[in-house]
Parts: C-alpha cells; structure tokens; sequence
C-alpha cells in the first residue's frame, strides 16, 4: 500500500493492489478479474468487428471500432485489451476467486485504439511504449504469488496462448571506451 500511495494510486483491494504494484515495479501491466463473475471459463483475445459496445470500469461505454482488441469470456466482452477492464467483472472486496490476465499486445493497435476513444491508462501508456514480452508470464506468476501470501489460497496452473517472437537487439561495444565516456578503465 505504501508503495502504491507514493506514486499517488489509492489502495483498493489485494489483488487489484498487488497487480498495480506489479505494474509499477516491473512495468508489465496486468488485470485481475473476478473468476466468479467471468460468463465462462476461456479467456481469448479477439478483434473486434466494429460496433461492439462495452462498459468498463468507472462506467465508462465504449463503442469498438473494427480492429480494437477485445478480451472476451465465452463470447462477452469483459475487457479492451491492454486499456480498460470491464465493470462487471472487476474485483471487489466480495471476489474470493481471482483470474489474473498477463498479456502482451501490438503497440500500434494499442495506440489507435486509445487514441480514437481519449482513453489515457497506465497500462496503455505502457504498451505503447513496448513492454519486454519475456516477463509477461513471469509477472502474472509473481502476482498471484503475492495474492497468496497476503490473502490464502491456492494457485492454479497457469495458461498460456499464443506466441511472441522476441527480438533481441545487437548491440557493439567499444570496451576501450568506457575510459573516455564513465572514467573508468575496465581491462578486457
């Protein structure tokens, strides 16, 4: 909680907590759900075929455009992918059974989509930015770890769906200018 007041976000319940402080620490935006409220079980990521509205949490009513990421539960739409969680299926201080949602999305969508509705989020913020996918499950891992230890329970096995083909960058270096730029010389 102190973590969370220091950067200004009201604490609100452990699990929401504990995915905002995940989102914070290690930049890898999550949402919780409560599973109780979920219309099914299967959780997938969709595009919408334009038209589709929604309300999300703070009651805010969202008509999609075509392309905008859905996420859905059976066929309902319970979330905007990377943007906003939906009202009917957030956590409350009555969830006993919590779904996390760890997931990468393409920043490009991510931006048109939040521009076009005047959507301004964290975790929008930060997937347009890019997040490193290799710590996508890692950091749902971690928080339902969190959820454990400061609520009880059990963890389930954790999903996963698709596939990202992460990129890793080449970058030279010239040791023997570490002297010149950080005034240290490091033998090679």
């Amino acid at each position: 909680k102190r973590h969370l007041e220091g950067d200004g976000l009201p604490p609100r319940n452990a699990a929401v907590d504990v995915s905002n402080y995940v989102t914070l620490a290690f930049g890898q935006p999550l949402h919780t759900y409560d599973a109780d409220s979920l219309p099914a079980k299967d959780i997938a990521a969709t595009e919408a075929k334009g038209g589709e509205e929604y309300v999300g949490i703070g009651d805010v009513k969202v008509t999609c455009a075509e392309g905008d990421i859905l996420i859905t539960s059976g066929r309902q739409m319970i979330g905007l992918g990377a943007i906003l969680g939906g009202e009917s299926t957030a956590v409350t201080s009555d969830t006993t059974n919590v779904y996390i949602e760890a997931a990468w999305f393409e920043r490009k969508q991510i931006a048109l989509t939040g521009q076009r509705l005047q959507l301004h989020t964290d975790a929008r913020a930060r997937f347009e930015r890019g997040i490193d996918p290799a710590q996508t499950a890692w950091a749902g891992r971690y928080a339902a770890k969190l959820i454990q230890e400061i609520c009880g329970g059990e963890v389930s096995e954790q999903q996963c769906a698709g596939n990202v083909e992460r990129k890793l960058p080449t970058i030279e270096f010239e040791p023997s200018l570490t002297k010149t730029f950080g005034g240290h010389y490091i033998p090679v």
